[in-house]
């Protein structure tokens, strides 16, 4: 099952090295850049790069 582990880069809730182990386990992680703990940019709207790679899953 294809898994998408994203980690936004101005996240202050979760830092980066806690995502590390999961990391490990999917096998990849994707850096959302400009983007915090809701996924959002500063106005408000879904990254760019989430809707990409959530474009890309083969569900």
């Amino acid at each position: 099952m294809p898994v998408l582990l994203t980690y936004g880069a101005l996240d202050p809730q979760v830092p980066y090295p806690t995502t590390d182990e999961l990391t490990d386990a999917v096998g990849h992680r994707v850096v959302l850049p400009g983007v915090g703990h809701l996924m959002t940019t500063a106005d408000g709207t879904l990254s760019t790069v989430l809707t990409r790679e959530l474009s890309a899953l083969r569900w």
